[in-house]
């Protein structure tokens, strides 16, 4: 972040017009309405607050560099699965990949020789179904157990688990992310066979439910399904779910489906602000998450710049699950090293990792000066790199998305504060 804010170009305040004489100032946490103020008097504010958390943040950062007592580490136990998404990015299922024990074990020796003795977040993740490699997940929790001072465990499931899988999330406290796609479940993720996968992951949210365990719901939409996301909100709601991560689905070259399954920008921002209203009107006890609408911030998209630590079945590091096999696109990219199983250590290629320390908005000319860039984040760089190659420069589609669906956001929650307590946590907004 340092150098980021060292660069003289580089502006942690933002603007956007909302109307004639309205306008949203945007800083790191915050959001400020100005209003019947002038284009010039609005951007005398940014300046000034500009410079002023500049400082801060130079400072904040100084201090904090030296307290970081967390590291994260993600495994990818197998690329085989019980579903046949339509959509499935990595197509998962038709390859019947496993991570050994030896893998996940010298990937965690590797991480404690640098971090051993602190806090560990142990992730499992997809591209296949991670509990279809349950014993290894239980095998290389003990054994992270040993090296670290806590650890934390994190899944991201189909939501199709056994029994005992369930006993050993509400066992451990599993931080849990379910892919469940409401009411256009049966037809978009069905089992391999065919058969419908909605009874039992409906079944599955349901326990979770009475058991009380917090977990987020991650729903994709695609073109059929886009006209039914409030429904499906509202299915979810009057379920117990507390926590919606809602997307459009993406196509990619190794993905399953076409990209007739993608709804129009137009298609999502609509229906996305048709269900935001209806939780508001309806009082839901619902927050939506989504990849176009974040709490305000400098940093990057998301770790896939160089800080993701995601282990492949074969053992390869790569810092995005969509990019797993070295034969995939811009694999000689997103897969940036490797863990030796011999003596348990990491080997990074440091030309790749130079490349995706640039996946950040302020290296992409047409991102460093778009006034919505703190809160989308420059958008998703692996979508970015589907659609536009390298070096970065951003998704049409994502940012026709975001012209569209942000600054009807910020009117929103300019009228209605009470917006941002389904949006964000932890946000300061002002008039």
């Amino acid at each position: 972040m340092n150098d980021l804010l060292k660069d003289k170009q580089f502006q942690s305040v933002s603007m956007i017009s909302l109307s004639p004489r309205k306008y949203a100032i945007i800083e790191p946490n915050k959001i400020i309405f100005v209003i019947d103020v002038s284009e010039k008097e609005a951007k005398d504010l940014i300046k000034k607050d500009d410079a002023v958390l500049k400082k801060q943040f130079l400072a904040d950062n100084s201090q904090e560099k030296n307290k970081q007592d967390i590291v994260a580490l993600s495994l990818l136990p197998t690329m085989d699965c019980n579903l046949r998404c339509i959509y499935c990015y990595a197509k998962g299922g038709e390859s019947s990949t496993y991570m050994s024990s030896q893998v996940a074990f010298s990937s965690l020796d590797a991480l404690a020789k640098n971090a051993g003795g602190r806090n560990l977040i142990l992730k499992f993740v997809g591209g296949g179904e991670p509990f279809m490699n349950f014993d290894l997940m239980q095998k290389a929790y003990k054994y992270a157990k040993n090296l670290f001072n806590k650890v934390s465990l994190a899944v991201v499931t189909n939501g199709t688990f056994e029994c005992e899988q369930l006993h050993w999330i509400l066992e451990n406290d599993v931080s849990l992310r379910i892919s469940f796609d409401g009411v256009s479940h049966k037809k978009q993720r069905p089992f391999k066979d065919g058969t419908s996968s909605f009874e039992v992951v409906e079944g599955n949210i349901k326990k979770l439910i009475t058991a009380h365990k917090n977990f987020i719901v991650e729903c994709i939409v695609t073109h059929e399904s886009v006209r039914k996301m409030t429904e499906t909100a509202t299915y979810l709601s009057q379920l117990g779910v507390s926590v919606l991560k809602i997307e459009p689905v993406h196509i990619s070259e190794i993905s399953r489906g076409d990209s007739s399954m993608i709804p129009t920008p137009k298609e999502f921002a609509d229906n996305f602000l048709v269900m935001l209203k209806y939780i508001m009107d309806n009082n839901l006890k619902m927050k939506i998450d989504t990849g176009f609408f974040s709490k305000p911030s400098v940093s990057a998209y998301c770790y896939a710049n160089g800080r993701n630590l995601i282990i492949t079945p074969e053992g390869n590091i790569t810092s995005c699950v969509e990019v797993t096999k070295i034969t995939d696109p811009f694999s000689e990219i997103m897969i940036y090293g490797s863990i030796s199983t011999g003596n348990g250590t990491f080997s990074f290629n440091k030309i790749a990792l130079s490349k995706l320390k640039t996946l950040h908005f302020n290296n992409c000319r047409k991102c460093s000066n778009c006034g919505l860039r703190l809160i989308c984040g420059g958008g998703c760089p692996m979508r970015n790199l589907w659609d536009n190659g390298f070096p970065l420069r951003p998704s049409k589609y994502i940012c026709q998305i975001e012209h569209l669906l942000i600054p009807e956001i910020f009117l929103l929650l300019m009228e209605n504060p009470a917006y941002s307590d389904i949006l964000f946590d932890d946000i300061e907004i002002s008039c």
